[in-house]
Order: structure tokens, then sequence, then C-alpha cells
């Protein structure tokens, strides 16, 4: 009988370790699947913020070595830089901010920024006796995961025409 209960006993005892042992292992897979999902998450919100900061950087510097601004009023408004010997447009195409630059002679460059989060408006405002400023409404939505209402950021950059060169280049 000894024997029947020492045998009892030990497969209680094996039960509990494995019992034990999925537990940690389930715990231990949540951890890591967690911690990839907030690494892919925040990798995403890195690159749209990274791409929105480039979008802007490249309108401050055309804005910079711009003669002229304004807002052409067609479908959608776009963002006209008028320089001597070229134009530098802005709009939105397909969820996405469009640069097209283009010469007197010369087919237009196009540069594309896909913007997953953020959306932009540009309005250009002409005060008094003094050059015409550029005014950049940024939108970025962030879904919290614990709820259904994304949280929403608004706010404005600007700059003005014609007022200093560009510092750097890029593309």
């Amino acid at each position: 009988m000894t024997a029947q209960r020492r045998h009892a006993y030990l497969l209680i005892e094996v039960i509990q370790w494995l019992f034990v042992v999925g537990v940690a292992l389930s715990a231990g897979y949540a951890v890591v699947a967690r911690s990839l999902v907030v690494q892919h998450r925040s990798s995403d919100w890195l690159a749209d913020d990274a791409r929105l900061r480039h979008v802007l950087n490249r309108l401050r510097q055309d804005v910079s070595i711009a003669n002229r601004a304004e807002i052409v009023q067609e479908d959608m408004p776009i963002l006209v830089l008028r320089q001597a010997d070229r134009d530098v447009r802005y709009l939105h195409r397909d969820g996405a901010v469009v640069r097209l630059e283009g010469g007197q002679s010369s087919q237009p460059i196009e540069h594309i920024w896909k913007l997953d989060r953020c959306s932009l408006r540009w309005s250009v405002e002409q005060p008094p006796g003094g050059s015409a400023l550029v005014w950049a409404g940024i939108t970025q939505t962030v879904r919290a995961e614990d709820g259904p209402d994304p949280l929403v950021y608004r706010y404005a950059t600007a700059a003005r025409v014609g007022t200093a060169p560009a510092r750097e280049d890029t593309p």
C-alpha cells in the first residue's frame, strides 16, 4: 500500500509541476507576444513621424527660397511656391502629400510621402508690409489601445517666404 501511495504522490507532484511549467510558459509567451506588438506599433509611429518631419523640412526649405506663395483652388487646395526659374507644388493625392517640382521646359519631378496617421493643410497669410507666411496645419491621429476613440493632436508650423537660404538638402 505504501508503494501505491508513493506512486500516487509522485503522480500528483508531476501533474503539479506540469501545471506550473505550463503556466510559466504561457505567461512568458504572452509577455513576448505583447512586447512584439508594442515594438511594431512604436516603430510604425516613429516611421510616420520621420516622414512627417521630412515633409515639413522640405516644405520649409522650399518656402524659404521661394519668391511668392499662393493657394490654387481646384478640387483640392494646392500650395504653389514660385521662383524665378521653377515652381514647386504641394498637393494631396490618395492619402499622400505630393511634391511636384518643375521648371519652364522640364518634366515635373514628383516626390510622394505616404502619411498614414497624419494629414496636412496649408494656407498662405499675407501680412501688410511683409513677406507671405505659409502655415502648415498638422492633424495626427493616435488610436488608443484601451479605447475605441482615437486621440487627435492638432498643431501648426509656419515659414516666411524668402527669408533665409535652405539649411539642408533633403530629396
